[in-house]
């Protein structure tokens, strides 16, 4: 099942494809042209997309890729949100020459917890 993510209020939708043309966003009412496709763990280039979370002392860091992803000036992570239960708990803007992972500080991992990295040439991939 394929996610989708509003541009406008980050709500995620796990059906997009089978709601209705005129379907709204139920958080800000933008309509299906303004969701963008969220990449899976699966997907080609996975290596350098695929945010991983991870416990630390102090707090949570979020890694995007088992390889660094570029910070370039043509190819960098433009954004890195924290999720606890679907809903955006942290978030971090990045640009360029930046290191591509992020270190929320001052709370703890659970189980609810998974993140979004935005590649502005390769869209949003999922944890």
């Amino acid at each position: 099942m394929s996610k989708y993510r509003c541009k406008v209020c980050s709500y995620v939708e796990t059906s997009l494809e089978e709601l209705p043309d005129d379907y709204k966003c139920p958080v800000c009412g933008v309509g299906k042209d303004q969701f963008d496709q969220v990449h899976l763990p699966a997907d080609e280039g996975q290596e350098k997309h695929v945010p991983v979370v991870e416990a630390t002392d102090g707090g949570v860091r979020v890694k995007v890729g088992s390889i660094p992803h570029p910070m370039e000036e043509a190819h960098y992570i433009t954004l890195v949100e924290l999720y606890d239960g679907g809903t955006v708990f942290r978030k971090a803007e990045l640009k360029p020459g930046e290191d591509s992972g992020v270190f929320f500080e001052g709370m703890e991992l659970t189980d609810s917890m998974y993140a979004l990295a935005h590649c502005n040439l390769h869209g949003i991939w999922t944890s």
